[in-house]
């Protein structure tokens, strides 16, 4: 292009994230949460199939609006653990995903998602969740090791993955989701990037002034 370009990402309005309980009671078995769309183009089978071969106590539930084969072959599974839910009004989903220990933010390795933009994943860290997320630009622009389980998308490595995370103490999960959450405030929070914007806009009015 010969013109001046901004690549201007997704962003979180932290200023919308609703604070902590004060009372929350501490929680005794491990929970996972998955927010988003729930079709053949994300897979999320081949993650639940990971997930439910996984023995031990643990819930894993999905939040989507989908209603397809999809969702009823997660529900077909039978597993107690795994429950599909319906979608929740964005204040009080942010709300309910502060009662989970861990988001998952797998996306396909595919031409369609390798330029996708991680919304849910950044919002999981804006409340202070980590993530089950892989090697896509968007994350790892943000994220190490220190706040993320990066995890290729095949079933046998999330399985290993979900066995590891079940032996991990809980504050050293939370550890992981406040590191996290000051790097999405520091890089994606709306005031920074909306701040970036103005500047790049106002150089590129004086330059071509």
């Amino acid at each position: 292009l010969h013109c001046p370009t901004m690549a201007l990402p997704i962003g979180v309005n932290f200023q919308r994230i609703p604070p902590p309980p004060s009372n929350c009671p501490e929680k005794q078995i491990l929970k996972f949460i998955y927010i988003g769309t729930v079709d053949q183009l994300r897979k999320l089978d081949t993650i639940v199939n990971a997930i439910s071969s996984v023995k031990g106590d643990y819930v894993l539930d999905i939040y989507t609006a989908s209603d397809n084969e999809q969702t009823s072959s997660i529900a077909s599974l039978k597993d107690k653990r795994i429950t599909v839910k319906q979608a929740l009004p964005r204040e009080e989903l942010m709300r309910k995903m502060m009662e989970y220990d861990v988001g998952i933010g797998l996306i396909p390795e595919n031409k369609l998602y390798i330029v996708s933009s991680p919304t849910k994943t950044l919002e999981y860290y804006a409340v202070g969740i980590p993530s089950i997320i892989n090697s896509m630009p968007d994350y790892k622009g943000i994220l190490t090791d220190d706040d993320a389980f990066y995890c290729t998308f095949e079933e046998s490595d999330i399985t290993k993955l979900i066995e590891r995370i079940l032996l991990m103490p809980k504050n050293k999960l939370k550890q992981m989701g406040l590191s996290g959450k000051g790097k999405v405030l520091q890089k994606r929070d709306y005031r920074i990037l909306s701040n970036s914007l103005k500047a790049f806009l106002q150089n590129t009015f004086k330059a071509s002034g």
